[in-house]
């Protein structure tokens, strides 16, 4: 049956691999997202999904076997350097939505300053990094690492543990963000909280 983002169902029986078709997959998802250069802003907004994805899962399959650390930094370090990119252009989303719900004649001039700030700050981007070619040799070394782990070694009982932790630090978070009621809070609980789905949303297709 296939899972609801439209993959095959991981083996329960073999766990590691599984999670070694998962992680690779995320990898190439990455890849393609950022030699998509139809809609730049579309392609930037789907590689971070997908290494938000990635991270998630590696995350979620912590094991002293795997050494893992250096591709999570590296993957991490790839996401922050898209993430002003992506904020510029939720930035425009935002004018454009709040035009079109409070109508006033200030807002064409203020979109189109904001836009030509997200599209200069691509061009810059695209000056140090034509194409994304080094970005893209990020993911092939990360892609590289993770296809040498020992994932035989994975078991069950190690991504449920891990997933119990995601838990406890999601609820850890929902109760400092009602205790502090601060944007830092409630954006902390939110990231894990967003971790979490995505990691039982791996849980789930591993049948755990």
């Amino acid at each position: 049956m296939p899972t609801p983002t439209g993959q095959a169902p991981m083996s329960a029986a073999e766990p590691g691999q599984a999670v070694r078709q998962r992680a690779l997959q995320e990898c190439r998802a990455i890849t393609a997202a950022l030699l998509s250069m139809d809609d730049p802003h579309a392609s930037i907004h789907a590689a971070r999904k997908a290494i938000r994805r990635l991270r998630a899962l590696l995350g979620l399959v912590q094991h002293p076997a795997l050494d893992l650390e250096d591709a999570d930094r590296r993957l991490q370090r790839l996401g922050d350097s898209l993430s002003d990119l992506r904020d510029a252009q939720v930035v425009v989303q935002a004018a454009a939505y709040l035009q079109d719900s409070h109508d006033a004649g200030a807002w064409p001039a203020i979109i189109a300053r904001l836009t030509q700030r997200r599209d200069r700050l691509l061009q810059q981007s695209l000056q140090r990094d034509p194409g994304f070619k080094r970005r893209l040799r990020r993911v092939l070394i990360v892609q590289e690492q993770l296809a040498a782990q020992p994932w035989a070694k994975l078991r069950r009982s190690a991504l449920r543990s891990n997933l119990e932790r995601s838990q406890r630090r999601a609820e850890k978070a929902a109760q400092r963000a009602s205790d502090d009621g601060g944007a830092e809070a409630i954006h902390r609980w939110r990231r894990k909280v967003r971790r979490l789905r995505m990691q039982l949303d791996v849980a789930h297709a591993l049948h755990l």
